[in-house]
């Protein structure tokens, strides 16, 4: 039983850790997303997530030097 409990806390913490993550990315990232165009849609490309995703950590690496 102690080792289905500790896989399922495992499990159930990494996905709270995925919901978080993708809340703060949600809220700080697709919310500042401009509805431009003929159709009034925002539009996201895997490089404008990559972007996203990179620069927290080099706005770290900045404000360390």
């Amino acid at each position: 039983m102690s080792t289905f409990r500790s896989r399922l806390l495992k499990s159930v913490g990494v996905a709270v850790g995925a919901l978080a993550q993708y809340t703060e990315f949600k809220n700080e990232i697709v919310s500042q997303l401009d509805c431009t165009g003929p159709d009034r849609r925002w539009r996201l490309t895997g490089s404008d997530i990559d972007a996203a995703l990179r620069e927290p950590a080099e706005e770290a690496v900045e404000s360390s030097s």
